[in-house]
């Protein structure tokens, strides 16, 4: 296991390094200069000189990502652009909020996903079944963006419950938790649905109800356990895909959240923060597909790693 887990570490790094260069070479080769856009129309050719020398920017463009990747390896995300403050005070708490909200509306959607999906595979064909699943094409199909105004509309403008957006109370992450929480029980829902039909099939359900166990013994026990392993998978998938920054989410609620921080730097062109972004969103990713493969172990005692 340790021997895996070390090959899969060093695995992420060259993965880091090849996102790290396609997104230095998309931003080196976009139209635009960031030394313009920082002085506006007060530069001069003198002061753009001076600055574009302070930022590194008169270096050619390998000597421009080594100094990145140096810093990257002593923890150094570089420099903002704009701010003039180091990357990470900013993305650092930008993750910690992305990370709240993804936690909170990934527990929402294993909360509604799986129990519908087991109800509707337990009732198959039977008005239950129909409903939950249309429940879950609906959570899938609406846009996220349309139920977070939605949601804005109601609970926050009509019933006044909760705020309309930003992070200054406790309460303002009920609303974007639930939006992108019902998106993600959608796809959860059927895929529990489609897991658990395959093995309420097999013959090792029919032996364990032939011996008199309950119903909720064998659902629990027997049936579940062995459909985990592709529900655990979507549901890693879908936390580090939300840890990529839910930004229409982010955005309708005003959330800072790293993937509209990582927006907004985009359009200012504020390549180290993008980069930096960049960096710490594929290291969670890479993170979170390892937890998700060790955890197999846990739910098959047939998985080895060596």
């Amino acid at each position: 296991m340790t021997g895996y887990v070390i090959r899969r570490l060093l695995q992420i790094v060259p993965v880091l390094i090849g996102i790290t260069l396609v997104a230095f070479l998309v931003f080196y080769f976009t139209p635009g200069d960031p030394v313009a856009l920082m002085l506006g129309e007060i530069g001069t050719p003198e002061v753009e000189a001076q600055l574009r020398v302070s930022l590194g920017l008169d270096q050619p463009a390998y000597l421009q990502y080594l100094r990145f990747l140096g810093g990257l390896v002593q923890g150094d995300l570089g420099t903002s652009y704009l701010s003039r403050l180091p990357v990470t005070t900013t993305l650092w708490p930008a993750l910690w909020a992305t990370f709240q909200l993804t936690t909170s509306a990934l527990l929402v959607a294993i909360l509604i996903g799986v129990p519908v999906g087991v109800l509707a595979a337990v009732k198959r064909a039977r008005f239950l079944d129909y409903f939950s699943m249309s429940f879950a094409v609906a959570g899938v199909s609406a846009p996220v963006f349309w139920t977070g105004m939605l949601f804005i509309y109601l609970f926050s403008l009509k019933l006044r419950w909760f705020p309309a957006g930003g992070s200054e109370s406790v309460s303002s992450i009920v609303l974007p938790m639930f939006t992108l929480g019902i998106f993600c029980a959608g796809f959860l829902a059927r895929m529990t649905r489609s897991c658990m039909l395959e093995v309420l099939g097999q013959d090792y359900i029919r032996t364990a109800r032939a011996k008199g166990l309950s119903e909720t013994i064998v659902l629990a026990k027997h049936a579940f356990r062995n459909a985990a392993i592709p529900i655990v998978t979507v549901v890693g998938l879908q936390f580090g895909s939300l840890m990529g920054g839910s930004i229409l989410t982010e955005t309708v609620f005003a959330w800072p959240g790293i993937g509209r921080v990582v927006i907004q730097a985009i359009f200012q062109r504020d390549a180290p923060t993008v980069q930096g972004g960049i960096v710490i969103i594929g290291t969670m990713f890479s993170l979170i597909n390892l937890a998700v493969d060790l955890l197999y172990a846990k739910l098959d005692p047939s998985i080895r790693y060596s």
